[in-house]
């Protein structure tokens, strides 16, 4: 009997033992899946605050290029008559002037066939006698390529009516048709679009620097400086805003022109409603003239905490149709529009206090640019 109540003594010491274990094992299992939901949580926590950052960052973008207008036909014109291969930090590294590198307009000659659709009169058949490829033109040069101003062909290069002026004679036929802006795919690299007063201009890039709070590993590979890569970049959109003034050809308020006041834009400033400029500056009037860089002038449009890693953007139609209407494309009809595809990731800012791997927020949207106004 005594042996007996022995090993029952044991078996409820063993039993205790294994209650208090199981228990121990229930609380530690409880307390690991308290702290893993604790941790899904603030990783939920920070996606989701990422994810708003991200939106709120292209919502703000598309509402400025919302608001900027239609496509700028002239401006593409004047950067497809440039177009270079080299590239800076994710943008183009040469300038157009914005339409105020030249003090003239140059006219086509004779060159009323299909044949010169796709480049205008910029090679041959000008009153500029040569070649202006590569050149850098006046404001309002685009819808000079869709008139012929000697279309019957004759030697009188134009001046039908001999008063020293091609301009305005029986000859100067409006074909209704011109050279594209964009290449063929509508791929471009930068977004140019002016307003709906025709007197204000808005262009937006891809600017990629270093990020300046990366860690030492992180590397920003500019190899190629159209598309530089790696964990080390920081990529963000940057706006230019210009407006448009009559200052006639030589780009100067203080020299009363004939022509000065006469209507037509012609000279492109830095708007100082943005800039908060006392004077007037020319926007990249030329080197020798106006040596204030319009790098002084891209505003970026949020904080350092989105890094925008790459962008893809497509514009169309290819030419203006209020200048194209008799182009046999339907496609050349559409109401303007972009499609702009970005990948959007923490800045290295946000990601030194981020838990766990870092995540990516994919956006892509199509915006009409109508070219109707109330």
């Amino acid at each position: 009997m005594k042996n007996i109540k022995s090993y029952t003594g044991w078996f409820t010491l063993i039993e205790i033992l294994l209650g208090v274990t199981i228990v121990s094992m229930v609380t530690i299992s409880w307390l690991y899946a308290v702290n893993a939901v604790g941790i899904g949580r603030i990783k939920l926590m920070e996606k989701t605050k990422l994810e708003q950052q991200a939106f709120y960052f292209s919502e703000r973008f598309f509402e400025i290029v919302k608001s900027g207008g239609t496509l700028d036909y002239e401006e593409y014109f004047q950067r497809k008559n440039i177009w270079n291969s080299t590239y800076l930090s994710g943008h183009y590294d040469t300038l157009t002037s914005f339409g105020n590198g030249a003090n003239s307009l140059v006219h086509c000659i004779s060159w009323n066939t299909s044949l010169m659709w796709n480049d205008g009169c910029i090679l041959t058949h000008n009153d500029a006698g040569a070649s202006i490829l590569g050149d850098k033109f006046l404001y309002g040069q685009y819808p000079e390529q869709f008139i012929d101003y000697n279309s019957d062909a004759d030697g009188d290069g134009g001046d039908e009516d001999g008063d020293g002026s091609i301009l305005g004679d029986d000859d100067d036929l409006y074909l209704g048709n011109g050279p594209s802006v964009f290449w063929v795919d509508g791929e471009i690299s930068e977004i140019y679009l002016i307003g709906k007063s025709w007197d204000s201009r808005t262009f937006f890039r891809w600017y990629v620097q270093e990020d300046p709070n990366k860690i030492a590993s992180a590397i920003c590979d500019f190899s190629n400086p159209r598309t530089p890569t790696g964990d080390g970049c920081f990529g963000t959109i940057q706006f230019l805003r210009l407006k448009g003034v009559d200052w006639w050809n030589d780009h100067s308020s203080s020299i009363i022109d004939v022509t000065q006041n006469d209507g037509i834009i012609d000279t492109w400033i830095y708007d100082p409603e943005v800039y908060g400029t006392s004077s007037p500056i020319v926007a990249d009037l030329t080197p020798a003239v106006d040596t204030d860089d319009s790098e002084n002038y891209w505003l970026t449009i949020l904080g350092d905490n989105v890094n925008v890693k790459n962008i893809k953007i497509s514009a169309y139609p290819n030419k203006d149709s209020n200048l194209a209407w008799a182009d046999n494309l339907d496609s050349t009809f559409l109401s303007p529009y972009l499609r702009i595809s970005m990948t959007i990731l923490p800045s290295w800012k946000e990601r030194l206090r981020l838990k766990g791997s870092v995540p990516e927020v994919q956006i892509n949207t199509t915006i009409n640019l109508t070219t109707k106004y109330n």
